[in-house]
């Protein structure tokens, strides 16, 4: 855990004094103290209830970076029993009752506590590839992402203090949507997850709930309340769709214009806490570059499956949300397959409940 000293040295950026690269199979990825023995253990980033009421727990894998995968069972990382056992399962119960409850559950739980949820998840999900070798098969020792990505990725680290109530913020540090998804008996169908590690989003579609958020953002594409991005709140959306939702935010952000900054203060004898604020000095106007459709299109097709040729109507991307007048485009989730008609061909998207994703489409 960083001094007092350490923070003070990184020249108002308290984030720095949490970026370690060396050692990080030997300290706790949360509170940062040396493992040994007696107080080592696993961290499941993907936590076991969630692996075992969508069976990820039989054989299914999670795709890593370098186009490998790994068992949904097998992306732990080092933690220490009291950050595993005291801080971070106690708020794994509350998101395990919420979203076991449903849709409604997941809407009424603690902004605060959704973020750091999905921030954990996503930050645990590189620290992971962080340890982990690029070739397995040839032993080659360099990881798949390099430890200056979790540098980068420092300001995660002291968010996620959070958890011990170390950390807190007067807004959330990202922007989180919550949607209605449609469900079948199949439960290894009702998962889904994706995330983009460059521009910090992440997708997670758990049973009859949706999560999609820009975690860096600072709450700023919440607020603007796209049209693509405001649904209905008893819409649920189809497999397609949600991942049509996850394409939209990864295009806004990929097109934000204005950075990161905060501000932090601490509070409290000794610093018992730190409080950070976003910064909108930066704010750009626009503060999004204009959308195209030069490669939304392929981008649409790589991220749902759908052949890229079926992604064009005219000089327009296809959309499966929203018709010509603004509404919902309602679209039934059969068991395990997803069928959609295109120019007069019926495709259908196979799920793979094993990356949580569509397969090759077929016609």
């Amino acid at each position: 855990m960083p001094t007092i000293d350490d923070i003070k040295d990184t020249n108002g950026q308290p984030h720095l004094a949490w970026a370690r690269r060396e050692g990080l199979r030997d300290h706790c990825f949360l509170c940062d103290v040396p493992l040994t023995p007696e107080n080592r253990t696993g961290e499941d980033v993907l936590p076991k209830w969630l692996q075992r009421a969508f069976g990820l727990h039989q054989n299914a894998r999670l795709r890593l970076l370098n186009a490998t995968s790994l068992r949904y069972t097998a992306v732990r990382i080092p933690s220490c029993k009291t950050c595993n056992n005291e801080w971070l399962s106690k708020a794994e119960n509350k998101v395990q009752v919420a979203f076991m409850a449903g849709y409604d559950a997941v809407v009424a739980l603690d902004p605060d506590l959704l973020y750091a949820w999905l921030a954990k998840v996503f930050y645990g999900v590189v620290y992971r590839e962080a340890i982990l070798p690029r070739d397995r098969a040839s032993g080659q020792p360099d990881p798949i992402v390099p430890p200056e990505a979790l540098q980068d990725l420092a300001m995660f680290r002291m968010l996620l203090q959070w958890f011990r109530g170390k950390t807190t913020w007067s807004s959330l540090p990202g922007s989180v949507f919550i949607y209605r998804t449609q469900t079948v008996d199949e439960v290894g169908h009702n998962f889904d997850f994706a995330d983009n590690v460059s521009l910090d989003c992440i997708a997670m579609r758990i049973g009859s709930t949706g999560l999609v958020a820009a975690l860096s953002d600072w709450g700023f594409l919440r607020g603007i309340e796209p049209r693509r991005l405001m649904l209905p709140p008893d819409f649920a959306l189809h497999p397609l769709q949600f991942r049509e939702v996850y394409a939209s935010v990864v295009d806004y952000e990929a097109r934000r214009q204005f950075r990161s900054c905060y501000t932090g203060m601490f509070i409290g004898e000794g610093v018992d806490a730190l409080v950070v604020n976003p910064c909108l000095h930066a704010l750009t106007n626009p503060p999004y570059s204009e959308h195209t459709n030069e490669v939304w299109p392929e981008y649409l097709a790589a991220v749902t499956g759908v052949p890229p040729e079926a992604m064009r109507e005219g000089d327009r991307a296809r959309t499966f949300l929203l018709d010509n007048t603004g509404s919902p485009i309602v679209m039934p989730f059969g068991a395990g397959t997803g069928v959609i008609e295109i120019d007069g061909k019926v495709y259908e998207f196979p799920e793979n409940p094993a990356i949580g994703m569509f397969a090759s489409a077929r016609t």
